[in-house]
This record gives structure tokens, C-alpha cells and sequence, in this order.
């Protein structure tokens, strides 16, 4: 795994936002640790679940920040289990040169610790030094991750995303170098086709991507299926689909049918009558513009996880005339 580490700006509000998930997913990782530690066998995701109900002030936290939150103590638990073995080799081989066996992981690290322990270290500091950022795994099936979405190609941007009150948090990144853009493309890129997981961690200066490189330097190629087709009609406030595989007239089969409205912003520029150069009509307009684009990438991600072979669009050829 590689990690790409980059500093970002967001709103002070935003930032409290973050603090506060940061802090609650912290929480859990470190109590998920310490009932994995007191195992003596593999714990059950049935037995996490019942763990976060025993605690309290963790509201924000959804099913898949507690699934990440799981996945991060046990791989903290791994670690500190790989670090004990090679303590315990190094010490099976240096009788005279023994290194001291840690009691457990000290979250912040030792040296903060001791600074605390002595008090040269205030609570809050040491409580934000303990602080790991916000973990959130990937999944190659929801582009790329649940939470956080690439916007590098469109605005430099990355999206953070909770389902709790719909808190959507826009990461601004800096001017990128030249080979982190590139990196950043293509693993948008691929996320957005459903080809790669990309985890993501979030604290309150940095973002930090996580990518297998592996992944992002393989080959895509895309296998449709003869003969099946994805029939578009389209109209000013409603796109339709078909998924279609056709061998004739009489003999065809529809897989899927759809329909995609952009009804909700048609209607709302056609109230307000304004200029074109109007502030709010430009709004409206370069919305329109985002969203037809998401609209596209739909559509091609439906037809691709249909294997389709061809594309087709309604064609009219109507000749105007006077109908009063």
C-alpha cells in the first residue's frame, strides 16, 4: 500500500466537525483494541456491535465508521503482535542486549506519555496528541470509498460525505505536484469505474490516500456482451433507459429500464425568469452542468456493469409546421 499525504483547507466549522468524528472514531478504535487484547479467541462482528452499544456520545458514527473502526484495532493489534514477536526473537538471540517487552500500545506514543505522566504536558494536549485521523476503508464497489470522493479532475477537491444529517465537507487541496496529479487522476479515474478501493484517513491538517499501487498500474479491459444494447431516449426533464438484448423484432429481452429526472431544476429556473448573466441563473446553470455530467457517469456505469456492447439513441427527424 502507498500513501499519499496532503495538506488541505476547510471552514473552521467544518474542522469542528471533523474534530468531533475524529474524536468519537478514536474512542472506538482504542475500545475495540483493548476487547480484542483481553481475547483469547477471534471476536465476533455480532460481539463488536454489541461493544458499541455500551458506549456513549458516539452518535455520528455509522455502521461503516464502526466497521473501519474495527478494522484499524485489529490491524493495531497486529502490528503491536508482529512488533512482540521480533522483541522476542531479538531477545531469544541477545540473552545480554535484551530489549523491554511493552505491556500494551500507548496511543500517542511513549514519549508523550512520559510527558504527561511528569506533567509537562497538559490534558488537552496530550489528548489531542493521542488523537489517530479518521479511518475509513475503501470499497472498489462504491467508488472507490463510502465517505470520501475524488474531485481532483473537476476542482482540486475531495468530498467528505456522512450520512448522519446529510454533512457533506468539501477538502480543498493545494496546487498538486506533477506526479501526485497524475497519481490523483487516474485513481479518481478508476474509482469511478468501480476498479479500485481507496482508503482514506482525516485528521485536522492532512488528508491521507491510501492506494494498492498494484492495482492502479493494471490494464482494464472491458468485456461486453454481443448483441446487448443500452437504449437512451431523452427529453427535457427525463432520461430514459433500456438495457436490451436483441437478436430480432420478435425475439428480444429487456434486462432493465429506468428513468433519471432533472425535473426539480428545470421547473426552478423556469420560475425565477432572470437574466442570463443573473447570479442565481448562473447557479442554476452550472449546476445543470454538474449534474449532467453525474447523470453521464451513471449511465455508463449501468451499462458497463451490464457488459453492454453498443449504445443507442432515439433519433427524430421532424419537419417543423404550423398546427394552428
Amino acid at each position: 500500500m502507498l500513501t499519499i499525504k496532503l495538506p488541505y483547507n476547510a471552514s473552521n466549522s467544518d474542522k469542528d466537525y471533523i474534530l468531533m468524528v475524529q474524536r468519537q472514531q478514536n474512542s472506538l478504535i482504542r475500545y475495540y483494541f483493548n476487547r480484542i487484547q483481553e481475547s483469547s479467541e477471534p471476536i465476533k462482528s455480532c460481539q463488536f456491535t454489541k461493544y458499541f452499544y455500551n458506549l456513549n456520545n458516539i452518535e455520528t458514527l455509522d455502521s461503516w465508521f464502526r466497521d473501519s473502526a474495527i478494522f484499524k484495532a485489529k490491524e493495531i493489534n497486529l502490528i503491536y503482535i508482529s512488533q512482540l514477536k521480533e522483541i522476542q526473537e531479538h531477545n531469544h538471540k541477545n540473552p545480554s542486549k535484551k530489549k523491554k517487552v511493552p505491556a500494551s500500545v500507548i496511543f500517542g506514543g511513549k514519549d508523550n506519555f512520559e510527558k504527561r505522566y511528569k506533567k509537562k504536558m497538559k490534558k488537552s494536549e496530550w489528548q489531542m496528541e493521542r488523537l489517530m485521523p479518521i479511518h475509513c476503508v475503501g470499497e472498489a464497489g462504491k467508488y472507490g470509498n463510502r465517505k470520501f470522493k475524488l474531485k481532483v479532475i473537476e476542482n482540486n477537491t475531495v468530498i467528505f460525505q456522512t450520512d448522519y444529517k446529510e454533512v457533506l465537507i468539501e477538502l480543498i487541496l493545494p496546487k498538486l505536484h506533477k506526479n501526485h496529479k497524475k497519481t490523483l487522476y487516474r485513481l479518481q479515474e478508476m474509482a469511478e469505474k468501480g476498479q479500485i478501493p481507496i482508503t482514506f484517513g482525516l485528521d485536522l491538517n492532512y488528508i491521507y490516500i491510501m492506494y494498492d499501487e498494484t492495482l492502479l498500474t493494471q490494464e482494464y479491459t472491458y468485456k461486453s456482451i454481443k448483441n446487448r444494447y443500452m437504449t437512451i431516449d431523452l427529453n427535457p426533464n427525463y432520461i430514459g433507459y433500456s438495457i436490451i438484448d436483441w437478436k430480432s423484432e420478435e425475439e428480444k429481452t429487456i434486462l432493465k429500464t429506468g428513468i433519471i429526472t432533472n425535473k426539480k431544476i428545470n421547473d426552478a429556473q423556469f420560475k425565477i425568469h432572470l437574466a442570463s448573466d443573473d447570479p442565481e441563473n448562473l447557479y442554476l446553470n452550472n449546476k445543470r452542468k454538474h449534474e449532467t455530467f453525474e447523470v453521464a457517469k451513471k449511465l455508463v456505469k449501468i451499462a458497463k456493469s451490464f457488459n453492454v456492447e453498443k449504445f443507442g439513441f432515439e433519433g427524430l427527424d421532424i419537419k417543423s409546421s404550423d398546427k394552428c
